[in-house]
């Protein structure tokens, strides 16, 4: 497999499984360590070592082992080397912190991925265009509710009763 085939492989499994903000770094002519890093976001350690595994088991049925692999254990940062491509996958706190976009990004050199589990995700304009249209439709025939100034502040004075913790005694 090619290091673009790779990439874009690995990319497509990590969209499949919802992955966050999927990143592709052409680092190949900035470093010899790789020629694409690609960086994904997780949102809890089980979902970030669930999208490592699900991509390392995908990509060896077609025979793609990696050469290394590390941070399985704490899955805050997990890296898997593929030789051309370098997978890595972060929790958002973990992505802010480091923001490897930034450290290896000439300006040049980097793309978001949007997928197809992604574009499927975002609906199209027409169709909110539509939803905008039947809902004012909706609005138009049923009748406003007016609600009384008191009726308010005695449902603020409820909610702030049962959020403030009860005295002990």
């Amino acid at each position: 497999m090619t290091p673009i085939e790779l990439k874009n492989e690995i990319c497509e499994l990590l969209d499949l499984k919802k992955a966050a903000d999927i990143s592709v770094l052409d680092v190949g002519n900035l470093t010899v360590i790789a020629d694409y890093f690609v960086i994904a976001g997780g949102t809890s350690t089980t979902n970030v070592k669930a999208l490592a595994e699900f991509v390392e088991d995908k990509l060896k049925e077609k025979g793609v082992e990696p050469l290394r692999k590390d941070g399985l254990k704490d899955a805050r940062w997990v890296v898997y080397d593929y030789g051309s491509v370098l997978m890595h996958i972060l929790l958002d706190d973990m992505r802010f912190m480091y923001c490897l976009e930034k450290l290896w990004s000439d300006g040049k050199n980097m793309e978001k991925y949007v997928g197809e589990a992604t574009k499927q995700a975002f609906v199209a304009p027409e169709s909110i265009k539509a939803q905008k249209a039947t809902t004012q439709k909706d609005k138009a025939v049923s009748p406003k509710k007016t609600v009384k100034t008191s009726d308010l502040s005695a449902a603020k004075k409820i909610a702030t009763r049962a959020r403030t913790p009860k005295d002990p005694k």
